[in-house]
């Protein structure tokens, strides 16, 4: 498992936007100069996109590892209609997204299209709407219910052009939080799988979470111009702690990690992503 070093993107973003510079300044060298400094930011926008696993390919991960369906897990499709805040709809795509793509893998067509129209509904009210409206997704989803590889494939689809949206119009702070609702999710069915199984091979699969979980509490916490993340990184930071106490040994040049959880810190964790999960789950 490697642990990478990003960038944090918004010094950036403030110095595009305050207007710092002298008075003096000649006005085409400073719009060329904010011009190459947001070429700048795009770019690493699209660079962050790109760093993180899609929630279907999370799902799959797990479920080839040996993660079973439990439908008493996921959250209530109504609680949907509770989220009002732009804040809380972004949160929560992120969860009904891997919500959708566990149920896809697992042959619960039906499950699928309702938490797919969800999805759409939250997208919709956070501007993503032409996302779904312009590949007309939900027909082709319902047109392909008995199909799971053609279902996973819109999935993927999906959720490409769901990314491709945000870092083309900069939206950098939805993509963090709706990554933050997915990785919570992801990791909360593992985890409460791994809680009855004992599977181990999900278990080590929670440990590499922790690869993407670093970069997006920085990412978090250079982007709260529109959002106040502070409690979700506190949150997110006493997660990072208790996976922490399950590193054997850490990744070497030559060895990968060794990671294992007991069930006292399985619980430790599970109390904790429930927290984060309470947001949507209590809505």
């Amino acid at each position: 498992m490697k642990y990478y070093n990003y960038s944090l993107l918004f010094a950036s973003l403030l110095f595009i936007f305050s207007g710092c510079g002298s008075g003096s300044e000649p006005e085409s060298e400073k719009v060329q100069e904010d011009t190459i400094q947001m070429d700048s930011v795009t770019t690493q926008i699209k660079e962050f996109v790109h760093i993180f696993p899609s929630h279907l390919k999370v799902a799959l991960m797990f479920k080839n590892a040996g993660l079973k369906y439990d439908p008493t897990l996921l959250l209530p499709l109504r609680n949907s209609e509770k989220l009002v805040t732009s804040y809380d709809r972004a949160f929560g795509l992120g969860f009904y997204g891997v919500d959708m793509a566990y149920t896809a893998i697992n042959n619960q067509t039906q499950a699928s299209i309702n938490l797919l129209k969800i999805s759409k509904q939250l997208s919709q009210q956070i501007g993503l709407e032409s996302v779904y409206e312009s590949n007309h997704y939900v027909e082709k989803f319902e047109s392909n219910l008995n199909d799971v590889d053609t279902l996973a494939d819109i999935i993927a689809d999906l959720f490409a052009e769901t990314d491709a949206f945000l870092k083309d119009n900069d939206k950098l702070d939805v993509t963090l939080l709706t990554f933050a609702g997915g990785w919570t999710e992801s990791v909360y069915l593992a985890s409460s799988l791994a809680k009855s199984s004992k599977n181990k091979a999900i278990i080590e699969l929670v440990g590499d979470q922790l690869v993407s979980l670093n970069p997006l509490i920085k990412l978090l916490g250079e982007n709260q111009s529109n959002f106040d993340f502070s409690l979700l990184i506190k949150q997110l930071n006493e997660t990072k702690a208790i996976l922490e106490k399950g590193i054997i040994t850490p990744e070497t040049e030559t060895e990968p990690m060794v990671f294992d959880l007991n069930e006292a810190q399985i619980n430790e964790l599970l109390q904790k992503l429930k927290e984060i999960r309470s947001k949507v789950n209590n809505a």
